[in-house]
């Protein structure tokens, strides 16, 4: 396995993690607390769960393709700045306060 490939790899897994603990979280939900909305111009959890679901799909086809071109391209991680996947946390996306639309490709 290459190094880009390793990196790579460690943020997949990282994501297959992330997502077993949100399904786990839901799996107990009944398919009325999934559709439930709070209000009209809110998605319920099942909404939210598709939400995440097209977005991971339109993500992942955008970074495969940025990953094939950097590395035919000879572009490789930076060895030397170790795992990467605490890179983004600088960004604090816990706190956002603005509601954001979300595009059509990725909405419920």
């Amino acid at each position: 396995m290459t190094a880009f490939n390793s990196r790579l790899r460690e943020v997949l897994d990282e994501l297959e993690t992330a997502r077993k603990r949100l399904l786990n979280s839901v799996d107990s939900l009944s398919q009325d607390d999934l559709d439930f909305s709070p209000s009209t111009d809110q998605w319920s959890i099942g909404e939210i769960l598709h939400h995440l679901q097209l977005t991971e799909e339109s993500t992942v086809r955008v970074l495969q393709k940025l990953a094939d071109r950097a590395e035919k391209s000879g572009l490789g991680p930076d060895l030397a700045a170790g795992s990467i996947l605490q890179s983004l946390d600088r960004f604090n996306i816990e706190s956002a306060a603005d509601k954001i639309i979300s595009p059509p490709s990725v909405t419920p």
